[in-house]
């Protein structure tokens, strides 16, 4: 069993600044209070509208031993989309009557960390602590709620008035009578060795059959162009000023940073090890990728698209850093709009349009949104087609509205774009799951997503409509005539 570190939800009645008024409980009144009892700064932390210190960078990852949060007070901010395996108790200090808000609230505290029992009973239960009667006859409601969905084993008890529950037991749970007789089957892939039938193992079964050793990287080779100047390595300080809206803060050089800007090709190996598993093969591969480009005379940097990338990019082309960019995995701006973890912040997609950075565009994977591995994902995807990218990460589909939406997005950025700029549009897909009778496959969400590009795609933007899949060959021939174009016109600059 992993680290736990027990933390406490305070439901609250107010949270605006101006809503302090003695008579309701207030989130300041709380936090007062538990620092008045023990607890220090760091292990209190307020989620509102107004206020969300779960969003400083200590408090990113509240399952990381080194973080220290206890206590997290909130008012409502907390019912859906937020989950942390680590809340075990609810102390709901608000007069609740509103059932589907205080399930939410309930919710936030059922899952058990790692998805095992501990052996320990108080860390194998969840607790409930209301304030208000009102609120004891909602939390009822849901025990009873979770009962007659089968669930009866995760509330074993509702005590009032301060007594002490029965501890935990595990007992076996009946189904219910409509699916008594109901026979489920579960279907199994095998695979026939010799004479015998065991299960299919993907990694060993087929990633292992793929040969790698034939596959050249010179199709990709147009991937990142020389850079204009290299980005400032410089420590600063940062220091917050009181000269108003347009200066909150300000930078000053302390000292040269001893890191380099530096393509690295371990690291290249282990962004592509999930397709490529031979480390020796897959190096191959990024060595033919790099001796192409080097051979024209670029510069290489290799950028994955799984939020820390997305910021590292932003952060350089915000700085002027590229010659032009092509950016064909901006799937971290449909992961941010959709409230993933996996996000690059919201300027992705922006920085190097602002810049005037001539880029290439293409909406690769925009039609998934990602979800970290071990997380559970939100309620509303977890019927939707999957691919488990990783061990580390899933990735969902969104349906026909949801792609509009994307697509209004992306459209929304590229029209604040100053330099050139082409949106490639691949008619057959956008990622490797999604090709005609591939699992992810979906025609009527595709055309909606076609459709909608082409009807928000702003004036500034030439979009190019390509009839093949973003993973076909028609694709990189297309990008590199026009990458070629672009160096033919100036509007690139020719590596020297």
């Amino acid at each position: 069993m992993g680290y736990i570190r027990p933390i406490m939800l305070v439901q609250v009645e107010r949270t605006g600044k101006e809503q302090r008024d003695g008579q309701h409980i207030h989130a300041d009144d709380v936090k007062e209070w538990l620092l008045q009892s023990g607890l220090n700064e760091a292990q209190v932390a307020i989620k509102t509208a107004e206020q969300n210190d779960l969003n400083q960078l200590e408090n990113q990852d509240l399952l990381s031993p080194t973080n220290r949060v206890r206590v997290i007070v909130t008012k409502a901010a907390l019912q859906e989309g937020w989950d942390c395996p680590f809340a075990y108790v609810l102390c709901s200090l608000a007069a609740a009557s509103n059932l589907s808000a205080m399930t939410q609230l309930v919710g936030r505290i059922l899952r058990q960390p790692y998805a095992l029992k501990t052996g320990v009973s108080a860390l194998d239960e969840c607790y409930v602590v209301t304030h208000h009667a009102a609120t004891q006859a909602v939390v009822e409601a849901i025990k009873t709620g979770l009962e007659k969905d089968g669930l009866a084993d995760l509330v074993i008890e509702v005590p009032q008035g301060g007594a002490v529950p029965n501890p935990g037991t595990s007992r076996r749970i009946e189904r219910r009578p409509a699916f008594k007789t109901l026979q489920i089957y579960l279907p199994k892939v095998l695979r026939q060795d010799g004479g015998a039938l065991r299960e299919l193992d993907y990694e060993t079964d087929i990633l292992a059959a793929i040969d790698w050793r034939g596959f050249s990287g010179a199709l990709v080779a147009a991937k990142i162009p020389d850079n204009p100047r290299q980005a400032a390595a410089q420590l600063q300080r940062i220091t917050l000023t009181d000269a108003g809206e347009d200066a909150y803060f300000k930078g000053e050089v302390v000292a040269a940073a001893a890191e380099t800007l530096r393509f690295d090709a371990s690291y290249a190996v282990r962004v592509i090890s999930d397709l490529v598993p031979n480390p020796f093969v897959a190096r191959s591969i990024v060595g033919q990728l790099v001796k192409a480009l080097e051979a024209r005379g670029f510069e290489v940097a290799v950028f994955h698209a799984t939020g820390m990338g997305g910021r590292a990019f932003e952060s350089l082309a915000a700085e002027g850093a590229f010659a032009a960019v092509l950016d064909f995995a901006p799937q971290e701006v449909a992961n941010h709009l959709f409230g993933s973890a996996i996000s690059a912040g919201p300027d992705r997609l922006s920085n190097a349009g602002r810049r005037g950075i001539p880029q290439m565009v293409a909406p690769g994977c925009c039609d998934l949104v990602d979800v970290v591995g071990w997380h559970d994902p939100p309620e509303g995807l977890r019927q939707r087609p999957s691919h488990a990218h990783n061990r580390l990460l899933s990735s969902y589909v969104l349906d026909a509205a949801e792609r509009r939406r994307v697509a209004r997005e992306l459209a929304a950025k590229l029209a604040g774009a100053t330099g050139e700029t082409v949106l490639f549009l691949p008619l057959r897909g956008g990622n490797e799951w999604d090709r005609e009778g591939a699992p992810l496959a979906d025609a009527a969400g595709l055309a909606a997503f076609c459709d909608e590009m082409r009807d928000a795609c702003p004036a500034n933007v030439d979009l190019v409509e390509l009839d093949c899949h973003i993973n076909d060959d028609a694709f990189c021939e297309a990008v590199l005539r026009r990458f070629d174009e672009w160096l033919a016109k100036g509007v690139v600059a020719a590596p020297r």
